[in-house]
């Protein structure tokens, strides 16, 4: 039973991981998405990094995170 939950773990759950992070962060910054599509000032953005630093940090390293998790050996 425990190398089924492991090889779940591992090969499935595994892959969720940086969508499920990157879904958060998104969801965090959706306000601030809005206030700067409607109209961009620097103000604007440096409010949005300033106070979303987590959602900011995750969205530039989540290529990292890709492919840290999904490790597909295509080549």
């Amino acid at each position: 039973m425990t190398r089924f939950i492991f090889f779940l773990y591992k090969k499935i759950l595994d892959r969720w991981i940086p969508l499920i992070l990157v879904f958060f962060s998104i969801w965090d910054l959706r306000n601030e998405f809005l206030i700067l599509f409607d109209s961009f000032t620097y103000t604007a953005f440096l409010f949005a990094i300033g106070h979303h630093k987590l959602a900011v940090f995750t969205l530039l390293v989540s290529p990292s995170l890709f492919r840290r998790y999904n490790r597909l050996n295509l080549f």
